[in-house]
């Protein structure tokens, strides 16, 4: 595998069908991204999990917005709180807490998972134990997408808002590779076999050969 695999670009285009979610699946999906922005159950006591439905309860059209507030962050975390007696998660403590996280993928081999942030770096997580094993700094702006090889676990690109992608070696933190779009890439994604990187910037798709 080279060390550089931007060796030319071509144009692209294609459609296709995909099958429908299944209901469970987004259920899941909804929960998960519920759990996301109401980090708060933790500290609501049990014996307090119905209180946001009691207070909902009481409110008329005519109530105080701060009012409307509190009623709504208290059924959240009820919500979640509900939630986690039927569904286990953890939460991956970063080291500092990043001010945003924008986007996320699991390595091929189910072993870590990348994710981006607002500071501008990848961050590749340990899946078992939540920890994080590397940061990987470059971008100058925010990371917007990532995806990883798909054969090989230890490679992976970034797309930001700087108009660069860029491949890391999640083992060594090191940028393999890199290449200026002139405009913020949207969308990645690694042909199934690895071959290709498909790139989504500006009002283009490109392919990139990976070969």
């Amino acid at each position: 595998m080279g060390r550089s695999p931007f060796d030319e670009a071509n144009g692209s285009s294609y459609s296709s069908s995909q099958p429908p979610i299944p209901q469970s699946s987004r259920n899941v999906f909804s929960l998960l991204a519920r759990r996301e922005v109401s980090p708060r159950t933790k500290c609501l006591p049990r014996r307090n999990w119905g209180i946001a439905t009691t207070r909902n309860a009481e409110f008329s059209s005519g109530s105080r917005p701060e009012a409307t507030r509190d009623a709504k962050r208290d059924l959240l975390s009820w919500v979640e709180a509900e939630s986690l007696r039927h569904l286990s998660a953890k939460y991956c403590p970063l080291m500092p807490p990043p001010r945003s996280t924008i986007a996320a993928a699991f390595s091929p081999d189910g072993k870590t998972l990348a994710s981006t942030h607002g500071d501008h770096t990848v961050k590749i997580i340990h899946c078992q134990s939540g920890s994080c094993l590397k940061v990987l700094s470059g971008h100058r702006r925010t990371p917007w997408v990532v995806r990883f090889h798909p054969e090989h676990p230890e490679i992976l690109a970034s797309g930001s808002l700087d108009h660069e992608v860029r491949l890391w070696n999640a083992h060594t933190s090191e940028c393999i590779g890199s290449l200026d779009f002139y405009r913020p890439i949207a969308s990645l994604a690694f042909h199934a076999e690895g071959e290709v990187l498909a790139v989504a910037s500006g009002h283009k798709v490109l392919i990139l050969d990976f070969a």
